[in-house]
């Protein structure tokens, strides 16, 4: 029980924070620009690598001590899956987000996101710039 309560928790203050960072995400033109602003606010390490003698090494867009986060600016619905498969699998990281920031999302878009973060169990994030709109998938 304790784990699902520290889950719930860090995915909720992962989601609050994005939330208030809205408008500047909004703003933002690249995703190194999220990455940058995200690792501010959240006070987590960017652009970190993971290395392990087991495996290859990866890089984790932002990287906190319970989680990781892989960001996709204006991309297909299916990128950065294998970076949080990989995260999640390979280097045991339970907590595991994808954040996508498109400047239009479309319904079809927004199905298959949520279906794969569904099915795949990860928190999945999507901003709509357009209309400033936050959707948050698979938050259990």
């Amino acid at each position: 029980m304790k784990k699902m309560g520290e889950k719930y928790k860090i995915s909720e203050k992962i989601i609050k924070t994005i939330e208030n960072s809205l408008n500047d995400l909004c703003n933002c033109n690249k995703e190194k620009y999220i990455q940058n602003i995200l690792s501010s606010r959240l006070k987590c390490e960017s652009r970190q690598v993971l290395t392990s003698s087991q495996f290859p090494n990866i890089e984790v867009d932002l990287y906190g001590n319970d989680y990781a986060i892989e960001v996709k600016y204006n991309a297909k619905y299916y990128s950065g899956i294998s970076q949080v498969l990989i995260q999640k699998v390979l280097f045991n990281i339970k907590n595991v987000f994808l954040l996508h920031v498109k400047s239009f999302l479309n319904e079809s878009f927004i199905n298959a996101f949520k279906k794969l973060s569904e099915e795949l169990n990860f928190i999945g994030i999507l901003i709509d710039k357009r209309n400033k709109d936050l959707m948050v998938f698979n938050n259990r």
